[in-house]
């Protein structure tokens, strides 16, 4: 799908800057409203916890004059936000870019564990990126802060599963020219922002950190392009970069046939090209409680190792699983070290979540050993 504007229509900077004459034409353009029909925003709703720094994100009521096509009455926008500073810091990593192209070449193929879209404008070099895709119902989105149980981790991780499996060492990975390697100059950036944040973090959250994992958290930094190189080696898919719970849509009801009744992923800005581990480290050390984790992490590792046989991958064993989950979980450490060193402290929710997502990495970290894959 690509979508192209009237060029004396500015496309908009807020989701308040979204009037009928520039949603109609856009609709039309996309193919998803008939012409003559028009659209308007009756009423718009801000989602997620308002800690979102990258994007503005919204529900969108419409309503329509004439045949409203195949368009609902609600929708999800987001449009990046209205600050050139954030823009330009992002650029390099080309986030806006990377989630558009991939509702726009990848998401078709993964049939409903990721939401419809309506529309989508990709105009990177005038800076354009504005997404139109299903408000998701019937259902919730996961809790990072209260975990979720084993049956639904093991849920959860089928989808993964056949997120990866989809796009295994497909030639397709090569064709999409907008996904980078994991290892990819723009992620090395990873390391300079934990080097930058660490003392802060260290003033802040001392008491969150414990003296065991100190070679971790004392030189991570100095090992991230080595951890981001594992995680790039072969067998490649193609990785969501951000698979935790307050990503992931869980239906009313989950059952064992997650064919029927799938978890629905959201939030592809950093989709990547890597092996498998850092998205089975994420999830399994920093969205699950430390108890469940350490219950049940064998028994998912199997199901996940399972799933992708299912889904026609062959040769990828469980010791293979193992290890890429361990380097995954152990460079996932630099993202909370980051977060909650630049966290608006009057986020409670967000400041008390991250304090949990610390706690799991440690006693991870732990549990693991993830020291010897750096000492």
């Amino acid at each position: 799908m690509e979508t192209r504007m009237s060029s004396n229509l500015s496309p908009p900077a807020t989701v308040a800057d979204i009037d009928e004459t520039w949603l109609t034409e856009a609709l039309v353009a996309a193919g998803a409203l008939p012409r003559r029909s028009r659209a308007r925003v009756a009423g718009s709703n801000e989602l997620g916890d308002g800690s979102g720094w990258m994007c503005e994100v919204a529900q969108l009521d419409l309503d329509f004059s004439g045949d409203p096509g195949s368009m609902p009455r609600s929708v999800v926008i987001k449009i990046p936000v209205d600050d050139a500073g954030v823009r330009e810091m992002l650029a390099s990593a080309r986030l806006y870019e990377r989630e558009g192209r991939f509702f726009q070449h990848a998401a078709h193929q993964l049939d409903d564990r990721v939401p419809a879209v309506h529309l989508v404008i990709e105009e990177p070099a005038e800076g354009v990126h504005v997404l139109l895709i299903e408000n998701l119902e019937g259902g919730c989105f996961g809790d990072q802060q209260a975990g979720c149980s084993a049956t639904d981790a093991e849920n959860a991780l089928r989808t993964m599963a056949a997120l990866h499996a989809r796009f295994w060492e497909s030639p397709q990975l090569v064709d999409f020219d907008w996904l980078p390697a994991i290892n990819f100059e723009g992620n090395s950036m990873g390391s300079d922002l934990y080097r930058m944040s660490i003392d802060t973090f260290r003033n802040k959250f001392e008491d969150l950190l414990d003296p065991a994992n100190a070679l971790i958290t004392d030189t991570i930094a100095d090992h991230g392009r080595r951890l981001l190189d594992l995680l790039a080696e072969p067998p490649n898919t193609l990785i969501h970069f951000d698979f935790r719970l307050d990503n992931l849509y869980f239906p009313a009801t989950v059952g064992p046939d997650a064919a029927a009744l799938p978890v629905r992923m959201i939030d592809f800005q950093t989709v990547s090209r890597a092996n498998p581990g850092y998205d089975l480290g994420y999830f399994l050390t920093q969205s699950l409680d430390t108890e469940v984790r350490r219950d049940h992490e064998e028994d998912l590792l199997g199901i996940y190792v399972e799933e992708l046989a299912a889904g026609g991958v062959r040769g990828y064993t469980l010791e293979d699983a193992r290890f890429h989950y361990r380097c995954g979980a152990l460079y996932a450490w630099i993202t909370p070290v980051f977060v909650m060193a630049n966290l608006d402290m009057s986020n409670a929710r967000a400041l008390e979540m991250w304090k949990t997502v610390v706690r799991r990495c440690q006693a991870a970290q732990i549990d693991l050993d993830l020291a010897e894959l750096i000492s």
